[in-house]
């Protein structure tokens, strides 16, 4: 029993009845003061009678009742009783509300000797209790439009919520499998580029896997983070470009300017590796046998904005660019998407010879 009553009472639902209907007694406090005080007719009861029997004994009766009410109430809403039968209970509870406030406070009156049998008995007379009966309804179904919509809000809230953390569960599993998808496609492009390295270069080749195992070390570590702090990124960035040096040695040129205290600023897990594969993938060709890469990181305003650019082939603009379809590049997209939604860009141009990914994003810190 005690467990249900703690089920359906509702503190903060409480609180909210009792401050309105204090704020109401307060009101008809003032009009009732004014009234005597002005002489009006009608209202020439002593202070006693109206703060205590009209206004404390009221609100003690109202407040009990109503909150029975709202504990009814939430109980016809989880059995999802039907609107015509709610509406019929509260029509039979409002009019019960006076003959509660009656009889409840002239039988403690009695109970305390306060007033005799015949006080009691003449105070429960009927046309007493029909004098307040339009008052009390309005009373009763003011408040339990309160509690309607304290519960319809509570609801609301609650799904909002609910649905909100399906969304972010939504995305973090999406997110986790275009890492999941990113990852293997890397690490098959660099053993690829090992298993040439070995006819070439026995110690390059060495030193290729011991470099992509400390990658792959440095990346586990991290790897079920969306956002890193910039500098693990850069770090990343490091150990890559290393790798990339031994197959490439002087043909690859690495630039990397970061704007000073910047470190702390999220991005995107892995979000520069995947360009860096992609602009050495496709950068080198017939006409272009040595590639200078810049990596330019600053911040603009409200934005921390990412520039990869080289000098290698440049865009074709054909729809069907090598740069602009790859696995890499979609996925670093889609993650964008997932993380900022609108609130991104990713553009990729040419510019004085240079092919340029410019990447924007809202600044976030640790």
């Amino acid at each position: 029993m005690s467990m249900r009553f703690t089920r359906l009472y509702d503190p903060l639902l409480n609180k909210l009845l009792i401050a309105f209907y204090t704020a109401f007694l307060f009101i008809s406090f003032l009009k009732k003061a004014i009234l005597k005080l002005k002489g009006v007719e009608g209202y020439d009861q002593s202070w006693y009678d109206i703060i205590v029997d009209n206004i404390l004994w009221d609100w003690l009766m109202v407040i009990l009742f109503m909150t029975l009410i709202s504990m009814l109430t939430k109980y016809l809403l989880e059995k999802q009783i039907r609107w015509k039968r709610i509406l019929l209970i509260h029509f039979i509870f409002s009019i019960l509300l006076s003959f509660f406030i009656f009889y409840i406070s002239y039988g403690i009156l009695l109970l305390f000797g306060q007033i005799s049998i015949a006080e009691y008995f003449e105070g429960t007379q009927i046309y007493n209790i029909l004098a307040v009966m339009d008052y009390n309804f309005l009373i009763y179904f003011s408040m339990t439009c309160l509690i309607y919509a304290y519960y319809y809000f509570s609801d609301y809230k609650q799904k909002v919520n609910t649905i909100a953390n399906y969304e972010k569960i939504v995305s973090e599993t999406e997110l986790n499998l275009l890492k999941a998808q990113l990852q293997p496609h890397f690490i098959f492009n660099t053993l690829n580029a090992i298993y040439i390295l070995i006819d070439k270069s026995r110690e390059s080749a060495k030193r290729s896997v011991l470099n992509l195992s400390e990658l792959l070390r440095e990346s586990i570590k991290i790897g079920k983070r969306n956002m890193v702090p910039l500098h693990m990124e850069i770090e990343m960035v490091d150990k890559y470009v290393d790798l990339l040096k031994i197959r490439y040695n002087d043909d690859l040129n690495f630039g990397l300017k970061v704007q000073k205290e910047l470190d702390s600023y999220l991005v995107p897990n892995l979000i520069l590796q995947p360009i860096l594969e992609n602009a050495v993938k496709h950068g080198f060709g017939n006409n272009h046998l040595k590639l200078d890469i810049h990596v330019i990181i600053e911040k603009l305003e409200e934005e921390l904005v990412l520039i990869i650019k080289n000098d290698g082939v440049p865009l074709t603009y054909g729809g069907s660019d090598p740069y602009t379809k790859g696995l890499g590049i979609q996925n670093v997209k889609q993650r964008l998407e997932h993380l900022y939604h609108d609130a991104y860009s990713f553009t990729m141009y040419n510019e004085n010879n240079w092919v340029v990914v410019r990447i924007t994003i809202p600044i976030r810190k640790t």
